[in-house]
């Protein structure tokens, strides 16, 4: 993150906002950037809840009754630090994912998930179809029913009924001969068409990068460095 910061500085005097445009340009630096802006912010936050809860420890000290403070402030901070977390590992992940790139052996892996972001963007979009109308024709069939008195409720529904297999008290499963076909039908298109086709669509990508890649110069002084390792530490095949 150091070593970010200087960059960014360095483009920023050098060139100005285009310095500042010309660094954000590249994914990496753009992950790194939340990474540090969310860290930040965790420890700003963490900062402020000790700060109240040492001035709380200070008003009970001195016995001050017309003075209290409330945990209420605190009590949300949690909520958002809990947040917080979830993203930070969420952009960490990111962040390993772009590391893995440098190593012969796991660059397949890696730029396998880059090449098909756009991919997964559309399958997220034909999944959310997919569930959308079958609510829709959920809540015509079963409208009066709890489960689909909202459209929202219905939607809940089936998600989870592609999923996993609904409870009894869902009141959706084998109720008619409506209900069994739309349930079925729910767990074909939604938990075998899709899934499916997500892994058809890894798969392809997978062997085309792995027809297509070339070694590049960060995989080539990764490599020697750890053929450098194995061999002064004498760790070889023959062992």
């Amino acid at each position: 993150f150091t070593t970010k910061l200087f960059d960014l500085a360095r483009f920023t005097r050098n060139f100005g906002f285009y310095g500042l445009v010309f660094f954000l340009r590249t994914l990496s630096n753009i992950v790194d950037g939340i990474l540090l802006i969310l860290c930040c912010y965790y420890f700003l936050l963490v900062h402020f809840d000790l700060k109240v809860l040492q001035f709380n420890n200070l008003i009970q000290s001195l016995n001050v009754h017309h003075l209290f403070v409330s945990f209420r402030v605190l009590i949300v901070n949690n909520t958002v630090l809990n947040h917080l977390i979830g993203l930070i590992c969420l952009f960490a992940i990111f962040k390993l994912l772009y590391l893995l790139r440098f190593n012969p052996k796991t660059y397949l892996l890696a730029e396998t998930i880059y090449q098909s972001a756009k991919g997964f963007i559309i399958i997220l979009c034909f999944a959310f179809l997919n569930y959308f109308i079958f609510t829709l024709i959920g809540r015509l069939l079963f409208s009066n029913e709890e489960n689909f008195k909202t459209f929202f409720v219905a939607f809940r529904v089936v998600l989870i009924s592609s999923i996993r297999d609904a409870e009894p008290t869902d009141n959706v499963i084998f109720g008619s001969i409506s209900r069994g076909l739309w349930q079925f039908f729910l767990w074909v298109f939604s938990a075998k068409i899709i899934e499916y086709f997500l892994i058809s669509f890894v798969v392809q990508k997978f062997s085309t990068i792995r027809k297509t890649h070339q070694l590049t110069d960060e995989e080539r002084i990764v490599g020697r460095i750890f053929q450098t390792f194995w061999t002064y530490f004498a760790f070889n095949k023959k062992i």
